[in-house]
């Protein structure tokens, strides 16, 4: 009895045996421990440098965009504002500022009737990966009011309309005076005439709703 309780203290406990075993296991592959924390410290390194230099980004780029809106403050330097924005606009294409800059840019061009270079930079903002939903509506609208400028009505009333369909997030009331002012000049009467009707319907108490166009409604027979 006294000999089997000798012999069981000599032998290692199971804490001891894993232990050395720990210690073995990290003496023959501590080169890949050390190999795979340098990759993590490069990753966090990476990381942290890039959150950095995103963030000075972001704010050059609102600098830039509040310089640009000083430019276009006076009114007697509407091309250096356009410059201005365009700049912004192409430095920083994925940004906040720059997106903003493209859509102030395109209802610039769109004031000065350069339909083509207004258009073009509304489909920008229409197609950007970084477009809100606001900023794709307000980029939609935008090249349906340029192509009503430009005649081609019959291109700008499917474009309001898909508006319609989803809803918008603005006002929808003045979609349906432009869709029906191109009806109207497309000789559409009777869709301009019930598109007037669905606005008075929806919206009857809409200050789009002129004497001119109330007029037009009390010409109707009552619907049933």
């Amino acid at each position: 009895m006294a000999r089997t309780f000798r012999k069981e203290i000599r032998q290692p406990d199971a804490l001891q045996t894993h232990g050395r075993k720990a210690v073995l296991w990290f003496v023959e592959n501590q080169k890949y421990l050390y190999l795979g924390l340098g990759v993590v410290i490069l990753a966090a390194a990476i990381f942290v440098g890039y959150r950095m230099w995103d963030e000075r980004a972001r704010e050059k780029a609102f600098l830039a965009y509040g310089l640009a809106n000083i430019a276009s403050l006076d009114g007697n330097s509407g091309e250096a504002a356009e410059t201005a924005f365009q700049k912004v606009a192409d430095d920083y294409p994925r940004s906040r500022p720059g997106l903003l800059a493209r859509l102030r840019l395109a209802a610039l061009l769109r004031e000065r009737k350069q339909y083509q270079g207004a258009r073009a930079q509304y489909e920008l903002v229409a197609k950007s990966s970084v477009s809100s939903e606001t900023d794709k509506e307000l980029a939609k609208r935008g090249i349906a009011s340029v192509l009503m400028f430009e005649g081609a009505c019959a291109e700008a009333v499917p474009i309001w309309k898909s508006i319609l369909e989803i809803g918008s997030l603005f006002t929808s009331e003045d979609l349906y005076i432009s869709i029906a002012d191109c009806q109207e000049k497309l000789g559409r009467v009777e869709d301009a005439r019930k598109t007037y009707e669905e606005l008075s319907k929806k919206h009857p108490e809409s200050p789009f709703l002129t004497e001119r166009i109330r007029a037009k409604l009390g010409g109707e027979k009552p619907v049933k």
